[in-house]
């Protein structure tokens, strides 16, 4: 099978939470276990900063050409109701975006995205959605809509994506309990719905704290042991309210001894609400921490120095803070409700999350009892082994393959054509039509996968065609040894490649590439019958680069780090003066300058997280042919 992955749970503000690592640990654990199947990612393209941090996570287990970025028309947060337009265009714009990729299965990490920022996820809006999966966490809002969806554009917003769920050929569940949910409150058939667990990954595992924990220690003020609770998130099910309650009537000796520690990400709001419950009950300022956003080397060194790990949430799809505890050695406890039971796997470590009388018997209880804290403490470790990602991984693998073979006599619908999707785009109530909506909408259009489409070695001759660049003799140097490079490069047989010269252009109002059209071309004695139009570009595509430039101006750094975003590989020929910033998107650096090398040397070493161009040193008097050889390397 051809398995498609949408990433956006691994991309949007849900990166942050849970969700996040749920989506990125289960669909590495099915790159790893695919065996035969062919994994391809989707990124989308309006959540940049995620981009390549997502490309390094998945190096070695998905090519490079198998990660996709689609665009689409901004902003799409539905939380303003003037982007629900743009929203369902997007909608449909994804969707014929996965058509042209003809996968077998799309797995969808999380579907309910998009309220805040620009995801956006949907099955069915535009293409058929039977051979669509999506992983379920919970149906809390569905269950509870006076406490969730208490304005229209939210009762919308989570509308869409209930109607999205029920036309999915597949669920997905994160557990036993939320399989039963769902089922039982969207009256889906059974085999529609399939439990596939969850897991933490290794880095959540027993150990001494770090490092880290002095540093985060002392920025939040955490003073004494600490009873803990990550909620991974903010919102009244979660019960840090009646936690904090619960630790107002432990006894005095406990609360000295002891910090109520919330690790969380939490705004200026949550935090004042917090803080003034705490104080109506009688604590002191530094008695009860709020954390805010901590990072996960953080998180796990408090997990492991916790004394105690409390998590009295109130409906769970799974509850993987409590998980992520005990994998590190935590002692845990938690609420007897929904899914936490399932989680912890120990009814003595369970108390009524409804009462803070429960809560704050239990961690007395436990506290106060060296020999029940030993016997949680071992059965966390045991429980933890019980879940892995690689088991989630192959559960969800094999749930996907029993229903592609399910559907194997029906075979798949073919690919709406451009000429529906621009019609289905025109009929959108209230989709903006100025031109500079119409011009986005062209552009994402333009950036739709064409499985036709050969390879394109996109030859960068600015110097050659912008007379301002031609006027002096290290210009003309330029641009002479550019036109012999070219000319040497579409003389060469390159099976599958297709060289193009481009342009930079500010047509339009912003800085992109187009093709040399016929008149340029034949002042340039360069073959071809391009017209001059923005360039189609591809994922595997290649561009070279840099000829004549000393340092990009910021547009240029921009549309270059676009284009290697997806996946486009750079290549730049830098002179003696090039800046080295530029190998934050370059893939290779062709010099004839030792010293630029050593430069770019330096630079990487200061950015160690960046990816390691390659860096070619050229004799002085290399020949055209001689520097073809190591920018056809990039082309294997």
């Amino acid at each position: 099978m051809r398995i498609l992955i949408d990433m956006q749970g691994a991309q949007s503000e849900s990166r942050f939470r849970g969700i996040g690592r749920y989506s990125l640990a289960l669909a590495l654990g099915v790159a790893r276990n695919a065996a035969n199947h062919e994994v391809w990612l989707l990124l989308n393209g309006a959540l940049k900063p995620s981009i390549p941090d997502l490309r390094r996570a998945f190096a070695g287990l998905v090519p490079a050409q198998r990660i996709r970025v689609f665009d689409i028309p901004t902003p799409v947060a539905e939380i303003d109701s003037a982007n629900v337009p743009r929203c369902r265009a997007a909608e449909m714009l994804r969707e014929h975006f996965i058509e042209q990729l003809a996968p077998d299965a799309v797995l969808v990490t999380s579907l309910f995205e998009g309220y805040i920022d620009d995801s956006v996820v949907s099955a069915g809006r535009f293409a058929p959605p039977t051979r669509t999966a999506i992983v379920l966490y919970d149906l809390i809002p569905f269950l509870n809509p006076a406490a969730y969806l208490g304005t229209p554009e939210q009762r919308q917003h989570y509308d869409g994506k209930i109607a999205s769920l029920r036309k999915a050929g597949l669920l997905l569940a994160i557990s036993d309990y939320t399989r039963q949910e769902a089922i039982d409150a969207l009256g889906l058939p059974p085999e529609k719905v399939v439990a596939i667990s969850t897991a933490v990954d290794e880095s959540f595992h027993p150990a001494p704290p770090g490092p880290a924990l002095a540093a985060v220690q002392a920025r939040c003020g955490i003073t004494r042991a600490a009873i803990m609770y990550a909620p991974g998130g903010f919102d009244a099910r979660k019960n840090i309210d009646g936690l904090i309650v619960a630790y107002s009537l432990l006894p005095a000796p406990l609360r000295v001894a002891h910090q109520l520690v919330i690790a969380s990400k939490l705004g200026e709001h949550e935090r004042h609400v917090l803080t003034r419950h705490a104080l109506e009950h009688g604590l002191h300022p530094d008695e009860v921490v709020l954390t805010g956003y901590v990072s996960d080397t953080e998180l796990i060194d408090l997990y492991r120095a916790a004394a105690l790990f409390v998590f009295p949430s109130k409906h769970e799809g799974f509850g993987l803070p409590a998980l992520e505890a005990m994998a590190c050695g935590a002692i845990v406890i938690g609420a007897n409700n929904t899914s936490i039971p399932e989680v912890i796997g120990c009814e003595e470590a369970l108390f009524d999350a409804g009462s803070p009388a429960s809560i704050a018997a239990k961690i007395n209880e436990v506290l106060g009892n060296p020999a029940l804290q030993e016997r949680l403490r071992v059965h966390g470790r045991t429980q933890a082994r019980r879940f892995s990602w690689d088991a989630s991984a192959r559960k969800a693998l094999r749930a996907l393959e029993a229903y592609h073979a399910s559907l194997a006599a029906a075979p798949p619908p073919a690919p709406a054509s451009r000429r529906a999707l621009l019609g289905a785009l025109l009929d959108v109530p209230g989709l903006p039509r100025n031109e500079a909506s119409l011009h986005e909408l062209a552009h994402c259009l333009a950036c739709m996968p064409d499985p036709a489409r050969p390879r394109q070695f996109l030859f960068d001759v600015t110097p050659l065609v912008d007379q301002q660049n031609a006027a002096g003799d290290d210009d003309a140097a330029t641009g002479a040894m550019l036109l012999s490079q070219l000319r040497e490069l579409q003389s060469t047989d390159l099976p599958g490649l297709r060289v193009e010269p481009v342009v930079l252009s500010d047509t339009g109002g912003h800085l992109h590439y187009r093709y040399v059209g016929k008149a340029t071309r034949a002042l340039l004695g360069v073959p071809g019958d391009m017209h001059d139009t923005a360039i189609d570009l591809g994922p595997t595509d290649l561009l070279y680069t840099g000829a004549g430039i000393k340092a990009p101006s910021a547009a240029q750094a921009a549309l270059h780090a676009w284009m290697h975003g997806r996946g486009v590989k750079l290549a730049w020929l830098a002179g003696e003066d090039t800046t080295p910033d530029v190998c934050a998107y370059a893939d290779l650096i062709l010099s004839t300058s030792p010293d630029l090398a050593a430069r770019v040397e330096q630079w990487l070493q200061a950015h160690p997280s960046l990816p390691r161009p390659v860096v070619a040193v050229l004799a002085p008097d290399v020949t055209p042919a001689q520097l073809a050889g190591p920018l056809l390397s990039m082309t294997r």
